[in-house]
């Protein structure tokens, strides 16, 4: 297992007799880059031109190594290292259209696979409560 900690001793035997044992020593294996995706993405629109995402961690033991942080890729050309939240928002974005958002957690190896969510940006707004609408008439004699 990558990053694991294991605890080794060596022992001498001779003719099925134990003779002597070394002290135990601990050794720790190469890190490598995360082997999951960070879990239940989610994302909301919560104002038209911005999305807000958050994420859980993948697995500890999947991470193989100290989390440096998360990539957060939005469609294939924008990409930010986040640092250790678990969440981000992402804004000056084009109201109401939709987006797909990926994240991957990366530590001193590099970055592990992502997950991602399609979303569209403003879509959890409620047009009635946040907006003022003013309707004007005229009349003609």
């Amino acid at each position: 297992e990558e990053h694991t900690r294991y605890n080794i001793t060596i022992q001498a035997i001779v003719y099925g007799n134990r003779v002597h044992a070394t002290n135990i020593t601990t050794v720790i294996t190469w890190t490598d880059v995360p082997s999951s995706a960070p879990l239940n993405i989610t994302a909301r629109g919560v104002i038209p031109a911005s999305l807000e995402v958050s994420w859980h961690p993948p697995p500890l033991v999947d991470l193989n190594g100290p989390l440096i942080g998360y990539e957060v890729m939005l469609e294939q050309n924008h990409t930010f290292l986040v640092g250790t939240s678990t969440q981000y928002k992402l804004s000056h974005l084009t109201a109401f259209s939709t987006y797909r958002v990926s994240v991957a957690a990366v530590n001193l190896n590099g970055t592990g696979p992502f997950s991602y969510i399609t979303v569209t940006s403003g879509s959890d707004i409620n047009l009635f409560n946040c907006c003022k609408f003013q309707v004007g008439m005229t009349t003609t004699s």
